[in-house]
């Protein structure tokens, strides 16, 4: 996806804050001066592009269940360390990377689940790391990992633009519909209290709190 503020999709730059719609004149772009740096940051909001959220997403891998192509991965610790919000601590959580051909064989031989960037570039594969649980399957467990690192980036946004510390939250609540944990105790684990833990958030307690898990019943005919 082409971000620069010249040549990017219109309304992406109207979203990260980029350009700004003129109330005059309906659907006319004004853009701003070009800022330096990132050119996915826009002023307010950010658009990260696939290859760094995959390496957001493996930050958030405890259990490194998600594996890349080693020149892959290099070149997203590359992009992620011009990050302003993206700390040595998070880089050394990459780890090395995997050879392209045991990619290729766990995807062929253990069923992991492929992951491509570009459309049909093979770039890594996430591990099957249970048969005969569906909670744990790699189709939802990559679901669970993208939710964690979107939830970590938006939070540290969130603590940069209001000049507050993690040391100052001390209660996380998240509404996501992510439902985290194995067979039986399926959307049990805390999400938020996840995101907090890699956003420095060492004081807060949370919970997950899904509307739609709490309205009542309807009857059934």
């Amino acid at each position: 996806m082409d971000l620069r503020p010249g040549g990017g999709l219109p309304p992406n730059q109207v979203f990260i804050g980029t350009w700004t719609l003129t109330n005059s004149q309906y659907g006319r772009l004004l853009e701003r001066e070009p800022r330096p740096g990132r050119l996915s940051l826009g002023l307010v909001r950010e658009i990260m592009p696939e290859e760094e959220f995959y390496g957001m997403m493996k930050i958030c891998d405890e259990f490194e269940i998600m594996l890349f192509e080693k020149s892959f991965l290099t070149s997203v610790s590359s992009l992620l360390k011009e990050h302003p919000l993206i700390a040595a601590r998070d880089l050394s959580r990459l780890g090395k990377g995997t050879a392209l051909d045991e990619i290729e064989q766990k995807i062929r031989e253990e069923h992991a689940l492929p992951l491509y960037v570009q459309g049909d570039r093979l770039v890594g594969c996430l591990r099957r790391i249970q048969e005969d649980d569906p909670a744990l399957y790699p189709d939802v467990l990559v679901e669970n990992l993208a939710a964690r690192a979107s939830g970590v980036l938006s939070l540290r946004h969130l603590i940069a633009k209001t000049g507050k510390t993690p040391e100052d939250i001390d209660y996380l609540l998240g509404f996501g519909e992510e439902a985290v944990g194995d067979r039986y105790n399926r959307g049990g684990g805390n999400l938020a209290k996840a995101i907090g833990e890699l956003c420095g958030c060492q004081k807060a307690t949370g919970r997950m709190s899904r509307p739609s898990a709490v309205l009542p019943s309807m009857p059934s005919c």
